[in-house]
């Protein structure tokens, strides 16, 4: 141990429930009934006594997790630093890292039982083996998928006419493209100051978009029909998948177009 703390940052991204028990090895309320250090007391271990299991699959009864210490042993204080003690009950999504089973309350959803579980979670667990992912339409910049780019777009907009007097400083586009990279759907809006998510239909307990049904507008401006005519001309985008399983998935693109009058040019922001 040395005897100046090195203080680090903690910087992550909460997954949405659902797509981490999806993605879990084991969803289960566990009891710690053991926790030993390593000699140098760099390195614990816990023991977790499953009490009842909510992903179905082949589930064991006990199961160890080993960790680095506590920055009272290691030297090094993160504002990711968590505690695990025994006798705790605790709700652990495990996943495979480094080839280990593991699992982390900070960045994820397990997390230490101390007034019982939430009813929302609750609510979510005992339907998330009825989940089918083909059902929902996702943002591809979510953690749990796979990385794409559409340069597409980009070519798209460099071809689209300068903006006309009268018309918005900004609009904003929506595509949907399936399992398959088709494209589905597409629509664009003046923005501000309309709101996208007011079209889309989510699911109350999962928290995802299960439909976008745009509504209909009387009227179009000419470079809203312009936008929507050729993008409608490109058919086929990059092919999205779920990280660990490799499945495909329906995902939107939702990019918001900005006019540049120094250039006289529409410039793309967000994916």
């Amino acid at each position: 141990m040395t005897g100046l703390n090195q203080l680090l940052a903690c910087d992550c991204e909460y997954p949405k429930p659902i797509m981490e028990f999806y993605s879990a090895e084991h969803v289960f309320e566990g009891k710690v009934i053991s926790k030993t250090y390593t000699k140098d007391s760099l390195h614990f271990t816990v023991r977790l006594e499953a009490l009842k299991h909510y992903k179905v699959g082949n589930n064991p009864k006990y199961m160890d997790f080993t960790f680095s210490s506590e920055g009272r042993f290691t030297g090094v204080i993160t504002s990711c630093d968590w505690f695990v003690e025994k006798n705790e009950n605790w709700l652990v999504f495990t996943e495979i890292r480094n080839s280990r089973l593991t699992f982390n309350p900070m960045c994820s959803n397990s997390q230490l039982i101390k007034d019982g579980i939430s009813k929302q979670m609750r609510d979510l667990l005992v339907k998330a083996n009825s989940f089918n992912i083909h059902d929902y339409i996702f943002n591809p910049t979510e953690i749990q998928f796979n990385s794409i780019s559409n340069v597409k777009l980009d070519s798209l907009v460099g071809k689209i006419r300068k903006k006309l007097m009268g018309e918005p400083e900004s609009l904003q586009l929506v595509m949907i493209i399936d399992e398959q990279g088709e494209l589905e759907k597409v629509n664009a809006y003046f923005r501000p100051p309309y709101n996208i998510y007011k079209d889309m239909k989510f699911d109350s307990i999962y928290g995802l978009i299960r439909d976008y049904s745009p509504k209909k507008r009387d009227s179009l401006k000419e470079i809203e029909l312009n936008l929507i005519e050729s993008i409608s001309l490109l058919k086929t985008w990059n092919i999205l998948s779920h990280k660990k399983t490799n499945v495909p998935v329906k995902y939107y693109l939702s990019p918001v177009l900005i006019y540049n009058e120094d250039i006289s040019e529409w410039k793309i922001l967000g994916n």
